[in-house]
């Protein structure tokens, strides 16, 4: 019984660093799959890169013979081939390149100069056509990152690329060994690092959203330890690169607020704030926000609300109203309904989960609730979130992301393949099926918050809370 034992232990050992490459290669794949192949080998070797992930938790679920070591080997290797191939699904990278161009080169100011007013520039035909007339809807901190990268590369394309990926890589790296460190077991690391979405479409598409999830991942660390100044300040930097996080930052306060004393928490915002203003004044405190707002209206077919907002697209258009005024109202009601929903549904979870042992539900609360109900969201935003869920990858709210993540990759796998769209196989992985998704998501944390909520009576949290700042 004994070497039955054994080899059966053998044999998991085998079969779970068997699905760990199999996924870092199918994942790699991806990146080199031609744009103009059929549906039908993108759809495999997409599907075959969650499956063997899903399986290689599975197996390490029941029995963890696979170690760190292993898997940040795979990881460093999927992560090497992202950053050697150019970027596939978006053109972000060449946004940043010219947003860097425009204060490094050209002296001016990214906010209030648009990339249409320097065509000549070498970087300027390689925007995207909507972000051409666009400033930077990014912070100071990434636009002077930008800049450094912009100085030090010219005009190389080749160069400006691999350095953008490579800062993008070497982010979700450190996430990984923060994580680490703090006892993360190796198959959770496997579930941020390995996921499909975050070497195709974070690392290769060199998105700052990787800055982002270091960053509040870092944050959050030092408010479960109370390093107060230190948490701010890397709140400050994350918020000055994408303004968005102030989701699960401010879920983090929360926390902090209820289980660290008054003045830790005051201290952290102190800082947050100061070191914001610090960076915001030298770029002009309103011009930093004006892309902002002129971007705030965006909606995409991602969004549950998308559907919604064609329907009422199509019934102004019926009443007469030109097409351009009906598509800007359209949006600029689903972006309104959007966000005070979204918001409602966030401050709820963090509210409920603002006792918890930990903030890592209520952060990641936060931040699903963005993914899940606002109006304009892409798959690389998930940076933020995957890296805090996966501290407890069995949870419901893990379980979402990661569904999420897969359904929306794959949707954009599809995406990618223009020839094919209208075919029934990408269909299934486009609207109304990823709102219908964001719908059950939406459902299973309402679920989950409430029997967080009806298992934890109010004078329970009191004294857990009281015991805690004590």
């Amino acid at each position: 019984m004994h070497i039955t034992r054994a080899m059966s232990g053998d044999a998991h050992h085998k079969i779970s660093i068997a699905m760990l490459t199999l996924s870092a290669a199918a994942s790699s794949t991806l990146l080199v799959v031609p744009k103009r192949m059929s549906t039908v080998p993108v759809a495999t070797v997409g599907t075959l890169a969650w499956v063997a992930l899903a399986a290689f938790v599975a197996l390490q679920y029941q029995r963890e013979t696979v170690s760190a070591k292993l898997v940040f080997e795979a990881i460093t290797t999927a992560f090497a081939v992202a950053v050697a191939i150019p970027s596939r699904g978006s053109d972000d990278i060449w946004s940043y390149a010219m947003y860097g161009r425009i204060v490094a080169q050209h002296h001016s100011s990214p906010w209030t100069r648009l990339p249409t007013a320097f065509q000549s520039d070498p970087y300027y035909a390689k925007i995207s056509l909507y972000w051409k007339a666009q400033g930077s809807v990014y912070g100071p901190a990434f636009v002077a990152l930008a800049a450094l990268v912009m100085l030090c590369t010219g005009t190389s394309a080749l160069a400006t690329r691999v350095v953008f990926q490579t800062i993008a890589a070497l982010c979700v790296l450190a996430t990984l060994v923060l994580l680490h460190r703090r006892g993360v077991k190796p198959v959770a690391l496997a579930c941020a690092g390995l996921n499909p979405l975050t070497i195709a479409s974070v690392v290769n598409g060199a998105h700052n959203d990787a800055i982002c999830g270091l960053c509040v991942l870092a944050a959050m660390f030092c408010i479960m330890d109370r390093r107060s100044k230190l948490a701010g300040l890397l709140a400050a930097i994350a918020l000055c690169v994408k303004a968005i996080v102030f989701l699960p930052i401010g879920a983090m306060l929360v926390w902090s607020w209820f289980n660290r004393s008054k003045r830790d928490t005051l201290t952290t915002v102190g800082v947050a704030g100061i070191a914001s203003l610090a960076m915001l004044i030298p770029a002009g405190l309103m011009d930093a926000f004006g892309p902002l707002r002129n971007s705030s209206d965006l909606i995409n077919t991602g969004s549950v609300w998308w559907s919604g907002f064609e329907w009422y697209r199509k019934r102004l258009l019926d009443n007469g109203y030109a097409r351009t005024i009906a598509f800007t109202d359209a949006s600029h009601a689903a972006v309104t309904v959007a966000t005070i929903v979204m918001l409602i549904f966030a401050v709820t979870v963090v509210w409920i989960h603002r006792h918890d042992d930990d903030p890592i539900i209520a952060v990641g609360g936060a931040s699903l609730a963005y993914f899940l109900l606002a109006a304009y969201i892409q798959p690389w935003y998930l940076a933020w979130a995957l890296p805090v869920l996966a501290m407890k990858y069995r949870s419901t709210p893990a379980l979402i992301g990661a569904g999420y993540s897969a359904l929306i990759m794959l949707s954009l796998q599809y995406w990618w393949h223009p020839p094919h769209r209208e075919r029934p196989i990408p269909s299934l992985f486009s609207q109304p099926y990823l709102g219908l998704f964001e719908v059950a998501g939406v459902v299973a944390m309402v679920l989950l918050s409430l029997r967080r909520r009806r298992n934890v009576p109010k004078n329970v949290e009191r004294r857990a809370s009281r015991l805690q700042r004590s």
